[in-house]
């Protein structure tokens, strides 16, 4: 009898949910961090307008830190790896979370927003910023590239399936402890430490065994190459934009407010994730919808599903069966650009190669979490500022400032959605790429082959 081959792109089910550990935590932390201009205003008792705007301000160290982050990362070699030393900023991401959520009410207004601020600052602009550097050059080394795409629709999943539970759990908590002594920083520990302690699973199982960098890989790698990736590869560009207007529209922070104003209580937002669970089964279509449909087709058409979804929302005003029906079809929306652009990043760093130019994935990887964290800072600003506008106050809700909630939620959303159909327009990398993949393919058996005939020559 015949043995059966072992088939080299199976991916063993131990190593996709130790992969998928970490975006369990950081999903977790993302959707903690969406609270913040509701316990600066509400708990705090700040201005959300100063809040927001000082959220958008740390952006500017962001800028130093994604570009330092990303060069540090494609110069990293370790016995470890390359990426995944970096996978350990999980744990100073839920400290200083906690520790955000825990200013003491006893100091100074100015102290706490200084307190605020510097946590914030720690978790985005240094902890986060390394592990979003690190992912992607983690992921190409960790895993064969026929396995990639599997990989990132599985991580998807895993998003998927932890906001549903944290949007569950997290509005309950919230709604009952959030007027106690404490209570914020109680609700932190509760996620943060089981999450955190679940992530380390990646760090501790999954090894870097491929290198990718062979057509480059005796090549110095210097800032001016980062500086060299936006100016000539214009497809960076659209993952840029794509990924500040997608965080701009989810991140406004608005949602809370309106489910405690609008829909009937904040714990009514755990309805989110029921509906929210009925769209998980597309990520497992996502592999065979790659390999016949683009990449840029199959997010068009997330975006106006996405887009038809927000409009649902803000007609259907305060009945909550009409919005659930809305977020339906913004949860469906969604994921193309949340699960593929993952996908654009490898594209891009083929075309790099391709050009002769480093692949520097690391660096396109910390670009694209650059353009999410200043998407999301800028979205917070606006999103403090709008409840200032509508004149927005917890102990006496008017109507202007209920009808000025549901089109900051819904009509914004819509807008941004309609501007990435345009942008997308101009992604026309699709079509390059089995010629793309092609040459780099042949360029690396020469490399080797001529590294190969350089060792025999020695000898």
């Amino acid at each position: 009898m015949k043995k059966r081959e072992k088939n080299p792109n199976r991916i063993g089910v131990g190593k996709f949910w130790a992969w998928g550990s970490r975006e369990i935590s950081e999903t977790c932390n993302v959707l903690m961090m969406g609270f913040i201009l509701m316990y600066a205003t509400n708990t705090l008792k700040l201005n959300p307008a100063i809040v927001g705007v000082l959220l958008a301000v740390t952006k500017v160290i962001d800028a130093l830190t994604d570009i330092i982050a990303g060069y540090i990362v494609d110069k990293t070699h370790t016995k470890w790896g390359k990426g995944r030393p970096y996978e350990l900023c999980i744990i100073g991401v839920w400290v200083c979370t906690y520790l955000m959520y825990s200013c003491p009410p006893s100091i100074s207004e100015v102290m706490k927003y200084i307190w605020v601020i510097a946590m914030y600052t720690m978790v985005n602009a240094i902890f986060m910023t390394f592990l979003n550097a690190g992912e992607t050059v983690y992921m190409i080394r960790a895993f064969r590239e026929e396995q990639v795409v599997r990989v990132s629709s599985f991580v998807g999943f895993i998003n998927s399936a932890a906001g549903f539970v944290f949007n569950i759990i997290t509005p309950q908590l919230i709604a009952k402890h959030q007027d106690q002594p404490g209570g914020w920083g109680f609700i932190v520990l509760c996620v943060g430490i089981p999450t955190m302690i679940i992530s380390l699973m990646r760090f501790i199982f999954i090894k870097e065994k491929y290198d990718r960098d062979i057509i480059v890989k005796t090549e110095k790698i210097h800032i001016k190459d980062a500086i060299r990736v936006l100016t000539k590869n214009r497809y960076v560009w659209v993952i840029i934009i794509i990924t500040f207007t997608g965080a701009l529209a989810t991140s406004l922070g608005l949602g809370t407010f309106y489910f405690e104003e609008i829909l009937g209580g904040i714990q009514n937002q755990s309805l989110t994730s029921v509906v929210t669970i009925l769209a998980l089964p597309m990520v497992f279509v996502f592999p065979k919808l790659v390999s016949k449909i683009k990449l840029r087709n199959i997010m068009m058409v997330g975006a106006i599903v996405s887009t038809i979804g927000s409009l649902i929302c803000f007609f259907a005003n305060t009945s909550l069966a009409g919005y659930m029906v809305g977020w339906l079809f913004v949860g469906l929306g969604s994921l193309p650009s949340t699960y593929l652009t993952r996908l654009m990043i490898f594209d891009c760093a083929s075309y790099n190669e391709w050009k002769m130019m480093p692949r520097m994935e690391g660096t396109i990887g910390a670009v694209q979490g650059f353009a999410k964290r200043v998407g999301a800072a800028v979205s917070t600003a606006i999103g403090g500022l709008m409840l200032v506008v509508i004149g927005y106050n917890a102990d006496a809700v008017t109507t202007s400032a209920i009808t000025g909630l549901r089109v900051c939620n819904n009509l914004f959303p819509a807008l941004i959605s309609v501007i990435n159909i345009v942008v997308l327009l101009f992604y026309t990398l699709d079509a390059k790429m089995p010629e793309i993949n092609e040459k780099n393919a042949l360029e690396r058996e020469r490399i080797l082959a001529a590294e190969a005939e350089a060792a025999r020559t020695e000898k």
